[in-house]
C-alpha cells in the first residue's frame, strides 16, 4: 500500500495536481509507518489503529481533492495528521496522560468535522473543525519539556468556546454559534501571540478581548442579551486592534477610532445594566459607528 501510494503522489505531482500529490505522500508514508509497527514483536495495538486511521483520513483527503471538494479534503487531512500525531504519542507511551486526552479529543472533533462537511452542515463543520485545531495544538503544547501555561489556558477556553459553537449551530442557534466562536478565535489568536509574538501592545488587547468577551458570556448566561452585544462588540474591537497593532506600520487613526468604539460599548453596557435604554442605544450607535 505504502509503494502504491508512493507512486499515486508521484503521478498526481507529475500531472500538476500538488495538493492531491501532498496527500498520497502522506497516505504513503502513514501506511510505511503501520507496516514499521506491525513488524515489531510487542506492536503497540493502539498505535497501529491510529496509523491505520491516519492512512484511511489521508487516502480520503486525497480522493475528495480529486473529486474537487477542497474543503472537505483540508478537514480529513486534519484528522489524518492528528492521528498520525496520536499515533506517535502512543508509541512512546506518554506519561502526561492529558496530552493523550487531548490529541484524542482532536482526532473526535476532526472527524466530526470531517462527517458534518460531507453531509453540507458548513458551519457546524467549521466550528467542529476549529475544535479540533485548537485541541490539536493544546496537545502540542502540553507535550512540550516545558509547557507555556499562558498558552494552555488560552487554548483550554479556545476549545471551550468553539465546542459551544458547534454545539449551538447544531441546534440551529446561529447567533449564539458565531458569538461563541468570535470568543474561540479571540483565544486562539490570544495563545499564538503569547507563545511568538514579541509585542506586549498586542498581547494585552488579545488579553482585553478575551476578558470582553467573558463579560459578555456571563452578562448572555443570566439573558441579559443586549448587554451581551455591548461587551462582545468591546472584545470585536479589541481584536481589530491587536490585529493593526500586529502590522509594521499600524493605522494610529484606525487605533484612536476603535478605542473610542470600545469606550462606547462600554458605556452602552453599563447603560444597559442599569436599565438606561435610550442611553446605552445611544452608546451602541456611537460605537457602531466608530466600528466603520
Amino acid at each position: 500500500q505504502a509503494v502504491n501510494f508512493l507512486e499515486k503522489a508521484a503521478t498526481a505531482r507529475a500531472s500538476g495536481k500538488e495538493k492531491e500529490a501532498e496527500f498520497w505522500d502522506s497516505a504513503g508514508k502513514a501506511y510505511h509507518n503501520l507496516a514499521i509497527e506491525q513488524a515489531k514483536a510487542n506492536a503497540k495495538r493502539a498505535v497501529v489503529e491510529s496509523l491505520t486511521k491516519a492512512a484511511n483520513y489521508y487516502e480520503k483527503a486525497a480522493h475528495a481533492t480529486a473529486s474537487g471538494k477542497e474543503k472537505e479534503a483540508e478537514f480529513l487531512n486534519d484528522t489524518g495528521s492528528a492521528y498520525q500525531k496520536l499515533a506517535r504519542v502512543q508509541e512512546f507511551d506518554r506519561r502526561n496522560q492529558y496530552v493523550v486526552k487531548s490529541f484524542t479529543q482532536a482526532v473526535n472533533f476532526l472527524e466530526k468535522a470531517a462527517t458534518a462537511q460531507a453531509s453540507a452542515a458548513y458551519k457546524e463543520a467549521e466550528f467542529l473543525n476549529d475544535t479540533g485545531r485548537a485541541y490539536f495544538n493544546l496537545a502540542k503544547e502540553l507535550d512540550k519539556a516545558n509547557p507555556n501555561q499562558d498558552v494552555v489556558e488560552s487554548l483550554t477556553q479556545a476549545t471551550n468556546y468553539y465546542e459551544k459553537a458547534a454545539q449551538a449551530t447544531a441546534s440551529g442557534n446561529i447567533e449564539e454559534a458565531v458569538d461563541c466562536n468570535y470568543r474561540g478565535c479571540a483565544y486562539q489568536k490570544l495563545a499564538i501571540v503569547q507563545a511568538t509574538y514579541p509585542n506586549p501592545a498586542v498581547v494585552e488587547s488579545y488579553t482585553q478581548a478575551a476578558n470582553y468577551y467573558e463579560k459578555a458570556a456571563t452578562a448572555q448566561a443570566d439573558g441579559k442579551e443586549k448587554e451581551a452585544d455591548y461587551w462582545s462588540n468591546a472584545g470585536i474591537a479589541y481584536v481589530k486592534i491587536a490585529d493593526e497593532q500586529a502590522k509594521d506600520e499600524p493605522n494610529k487613526e484606525t487605533v484612536r477610532s476603535l478605542e473610542y468604539a470600545i469606550s462606547c460599548f462600554q458605556h452602552a453596557a453599563s447603560a444597559e445594566a442599569e436599565n438606561k435604554l435610550e442611553e446605552a442605544i445611544k452608546w451602541g450607535k456611537y460605537g457602531d459607528d466608530s466600528m466603520r
